[in-house]
């Protein structure tokens, strides 16, 4: 009996681990997204240039948590909503892999912008870069406190994010048909923000995923407002 409950314990605390270790992922991600879209909001090219430099920590971060994950089903054979917690945990840290390399992406994009470029961004691309911002803060929030109070509010951001993008395709079309050098800044601008976009999908489907490991069900049917 002892020997049991001492093997219960050990595996109470190795979800405990994992839980921390996804938390510290997502604070991570959370911070190389804050120096990207802040080099992206203002043109800074010498701060995407570092941002890029320290950005390897969340691909070693992914790999650790996938082999702690394997690592526990084989040994202990969960089921239930341990077994969605730690199966949930491989796609979240895949998915805030992903959302680390968008953040790459759009740094390199910044790096790269023509000096015409480096200026504050257009307001509807700042607006863009807030609203994807507080998704991933929401998202470490819920990965922090276990509780699930800002889910449907990821999930409504996305929405705006939605709409957010589609304004700025729809000035980017109209900056490139003047030909102008405006038109090139707007298509590197553009690039970022499809980025913003699909991290902005992926903050949705984390917190999808946190909402089904928690209660076993999606968060995605939202009652009408």
């Amino acid at each position: 009996m002892e020997r049991e409950q001492m093997t219960r314990k050990h595996y109470c605390e190795e979800l405990k681990t994992l839980s921390a270790s996804l938390t510290r992922m997502a604070t991570t991600v959370d911070a190389l997204l804050a120096q990207a879209t802040q080099a992206l909001a203002y043109g800074n090219t010498e701060m995407a240039e570092i941002m890029l430099r320290g950005a390897e920590t969340v691909d070693l971060c992914e790999i650790e948590i996938e082999k702690h994950c394997l690592e526990i089903i084989a040994l202990q054979q969960p089921v239930g909503r341990d077994l969605r917690q730690i199966s949930g945990a491989v796609t979240i840290a895949m998915d805030l892999q992903r959302i680390g390399e968008h953040a790459r992406k759009i740094a390199r994009i910044t790096s790269r912008l023509p000096m015409s470029g480096r200026g504050q961004a257009p307001n509807d691309l700042l607006h863009l870069i807030g609203v994807a911002r507080g998704m991933m803060q929401a998202v470490s929030a819920i990965l922090d406190t276990q509780e699930l109070c800002g889910a449907s509010e990821v999930i409504l951001s996305g929405l705006e994010a939605e709409d957010a993008l589609d304004r700025l395709e729809t000035s980017t079309q109209a900056a490139l048909e003047h030909g102008s050098t405006a038109g090139v800044t707007a298509s590197y601008l553009l690039s970022a923000a499809h980025h913003l976009g699909e991290i902005a999908e992926l903050a949705v489907d984390i917190s999808e995923r946190l909402s089904y490991v928690m209660t076993g069900r999606s968060t995605r049917a939202l009652p009408a407002a």
